[in-house]
């Protein structure tokens, strides 16, 4: 029989990780997020423009074949939720709106899920890490995009993500 002594290492291995009971020791620019049927994942990072029309990056990675999208957050402002935009390989420089609906995969509202189970906004870049998300329409919007028919993605995402773990 183990002892305790002997389990307390693979118990501090294992904690960290554990979803939303470690949303607290996290903020929401360094959150690792992934959907329950592990297609991909979405690692937030600080935001390094100084501008305020982002408050959030991430990208979004493909769990099989490491496919990597870009996204950024549009912060909420009075009425308005925290909007998302995932695109991958974007053309720079002046684009018409028809070259950004080739490379937009999902454009739409993140919520965060509290730990008392309600639905609210996602949380500023410094304040502790929702312990759950809730990308709207994302699964239909990414299997409908350009992107998800030209690689042939046949991995169905879900919009409910569950905390990971804190990138450094």
């Amino acid at each position: 029989m183990a002892s305790w002594a002997s389990l307390i290492p693979a118990l501090l291995v294992v904690a960290p990780f554990s979803g939303a009971a470690n949303a607290a020791e996290c903020v929401q620019s360094k959150a690792i997020y992934q959907d329950r049927g592990k297609v991909y994942e979405i690692r937030f990072s600080p935001a390094t423009s100084e501008a305020a029309a982002t408050s959030h990056t991430f990208t979004l990675k493909l769990l099989k074949g490491g496919m990597v999208m870009d996204g950024v957050v549009l912060p909420a402002d009075g009425s308005q939720r925290a909007n998302g935009l995932l695109m991958y390989k974007c053309p720079d420089g002046d684009v018409t709106g028809a070259d950004l609906a080739k490379c937009t995969v999902w454009d739409g509202v993140f919520y965060g899920i509290a730990a008392d189970g309600a639905v609210v906004d996602l949380p500023e870049a410094s304040a502790n890490a929702a312990g759950h998300l809730i990308l709207s329409d994302f699964s239909r919007q990414a299997q409908n995009s350009p992107v998800w028919a030209d690689k042939k993605i046949a991995d169905i995402p879900a919009d409910v993500l569950t905390l990971e773990g804190c990138g450094s």
